[in-house]
């Protein structure tokens, strides 16, 4: 049981390093945002664009006052900072439970980890 809760760990802090973020640039009630790539592979700076979702109107879209580019980069860098963060501790969890069941089954079937350990 413990070996599948670290091999989940592990490749839930894998996907968080590959996968592509989002993040919120508007207020409470702009619903904009900017794709921000992916931990291994951001979008440069340069390329960063604000988008709207797909289902909000047409209308009120010209009524928003426009972002800076100057803030589109802080927010990715954050949001990809917090994805990087969270997959290193997420694998770092993954592989102390894996080596804590490795330890677990080389106990269970008779062996020793190591000479003088206690059991």
């Amino acid at each position: 049981m413990l070996a599948l809760i670290a091999v989940s760990a592990i490749a839930y802090g894998t996907r968080e390093i590959t996968r592509g973020v989002t993040a919120s640039v508007g207020d409470t009630m702009d619903p904009r945002f900017v794709a921000c790539g992916s931990v291994l592979n951001p979008i440069p700076s340069s390329d960063l664009e604000v988008s709207f979702p797909t289902s909000y109107p047409l209308e009120p879209r010209s009524t928003l006052q426009p972002i800076p580019d100057n803030v589109l980069s802080p927010r990715c860098d954050d949001r990809l900072a917090v994805n990087e963060n969270f997959a290193g501790g997420a694998v770092l969890g993954g592989l102390i439970v894996l080596a804590r069941s490795i330890g677990h089954a080389m106990v269970a079937s008779g062996r020793r980890a190591a000479p003088g350990s206690r059991e």
